[in-house]
């Protein structure tokens, strides 16, 4: 059974790293070096490869601070490579999904799609901020990056201190998980800190550690919203599992005692926030969509656009194609995606096809992946008016027609006629591709010259319209 994923009230934070006098002792490293093999850095979410919810990776810095990206872009490949093969140890049959960029090393994590964003503030208004977390995504949002559908795991590089010894923070409610550099927090396997990311030695420890502490609150760890909730919830800090009965080494406690990865715990006894149970009513992290299920089936979705196509997305990463450019996505099995297009100029009604074909000429499709699926679309011209006939007097009626460039689809478009105060309109009617309209002539009007308008107008707004003129027989 599915559960409801709550998230935790607030903002969750992670203390630094209590190593020194604990579990102080060195060990070599066990996280392979991953080298970030993007073309360059770019400041914005690269077009979709990935398909689902999934979680996209921002490396932040203050508008008055060099940018280290080249040297920590591996340290956080290399981190969460990590992380997704801790978690995979964990649980076979979940991995988080991570934004990927089109990249020559795909899929690996080294093909991350990192965002490399300078902020629009500097330190002195970060360090003058009540709250770090808030403004730091108030800063990201503002930069485009609010997508519902994603999560943001944001590296925030300070060059100065930061207050309160703290190594992250994150919020389900506010999407974003946050990890920490800064010179007061680095640290080595046998001192308190943070970690160090920088360094290749110690990566793949109390760093990645920060890293997938702060992805399990964004992804609704521990539920501090139902009642009852969590059994090892901490006292005071809900949000964090910190019962003296629990593991010491839960990656959810709000300090760790180890600093390297491989040695934590993804819910220790899977009562707590993740694998539990479906007797338990509170939140399962195993159940989030932003997770990749390895045991179960996927499916493609072949897009194949036609004529008149400007771009076709989906609500869901994963489906962003340009004009007539045949697309194909991977889902996981289940997922409901719904298709929607743009035009290009001259083009107004759309036609779908394949899995969509009952769609008919909706402006959205939903597409269940229960299978392969294709899909077709394109549209039609615009329709256009190419001539006015030129008005005849038919014995005591007047006639204007307009010549379209197809004959409009039924409830697709409809004529409008003005004419000279005294002609009575007696009909107005598309058929095929010309629109009429015809007005009977009183006998006090013969000999004059009349005029009008006749309109044609569409369901999508568009109006095209001519005007006419006509001298009447005596």
């Amino acid at each position: 059974m599915t559960r409801q994923l709550r998230s935790a009230a607030g903002i969750a934070t992670v203390l630094v790293a209590a190593v020194a006098g604990t579990a102080g002792v060195a060990r070599a490293a066990t996280a392979p070096p991953v080298q970030w093999c993007g073309s360059g850095p770019s400041a914005t979410d690269l077009p979709d490869v990935v398909a689902g919810p999934q979680i996209h990776v921002i490396y932040a810095v203050l508008s008055d601070a060099p940018d280290r990206f080249g040297l920590i872009s591996g340290g956080i490949a290399t981190d969460l490579t990590a992380g997704a093969a801790w978690w995979q140890a964990r649980d076979f049959s979940r991995v988080p999904r991570f934004d990927l960029g089109a990249f020559s090393c795909l899929p690996s994590l080294g093909a991350l799609d990192i965002s490399d964003v300078r902020l629009a503030h500097d330190s002195s208004y970060y360090a003058g901020s009540d709250s770090l977390f808030s403004a730091l995504g108030l800063d990201l949002a503002g930069a485009g990056f609010s997508n519902a559908h994603k999560r943001y795991l944001v590296y925030f590089d300070s060059p100065v201190a930061l207050p309160g010894d703290v190594c992250g923070r994150g919020s389900a409610d506010a999407g974003y998980a946050q990890v920490y550099l800064a010179p007061d927090l680095k640290s080595g396997p046998t001192d308190s800190g943070c970690g160090n990311i920088e360094s290749p030695d110690d990566r793949g420890g109390y760093s990645a550690i920060v890293a997938m502490h702060e992805l399990l609150h964004s992804l609704g760890a521990l539920d501090t919203t139902s009642s009852p909730g969590p059994p090892h919830a901490c006292p005071g800090d809900a949000a964090h599992s910190c019962d003296p009965g629990d593991n010491q080494l839960d990656i959810m406690r709000p300090a760790g005692v180890t600093y390297w990865l491989d040695e934590t715990y993804l819910d220790f006894g899977n009562d707590d926030y993740y694998g539990m149970p479906a007797s338990d009513t509170w939140g399962d992290v195993q159940d989030s969509p932003w997770l990749r299920h390895l045991n179960a089936p996927s499916y493609t979705l072949d897009l194949a656009p036609g004529a008149g196509v400007a771009s076709t997305t989906s609500d869901l990463p994963g489906v962003d194609c340009t004009g007539s450019t045949h697309c194909v996505s991977t889902w996981d099995a289940g997922t409901s995606v719904t298709l929607a297009a743009t035009p290009a100029k001259g083009y107004a009604r759309i036609q779908w096809g394949g899995a969509c074909a009952s769609a008919g000429t909706s402006s959205e499709c939903t597409v269940a992946m229960t299978a392969n699926q294709a899909v077709t679309l394109s549209y039609l011209k615009a329709v256009a008016v190419t001539a006015l006939t030129a008005p005849r007097q038919i014995g005591k009626r007047v006639q204007v027609t307009l010549r379209l460039s197809r004959a409009p689809l039924h409830g697709e478009a409809s004529v409008a006629c003005r004419a000279t105060t005294g002609l009575k309109l007696v009909s107005h009617v598309i058929s095929g591709a010309a629109a009429t309209c015809s007005w009977s002539v009183p006998a006090r009007l013969r000999g004059s010259r009349v005029s009008g308008h006749i309109a044609v107008e569409t369901d999508t707004g568009g109006t095209a319209a001519r005007a006419w003129s006509l001298r009447l027989r005596p």
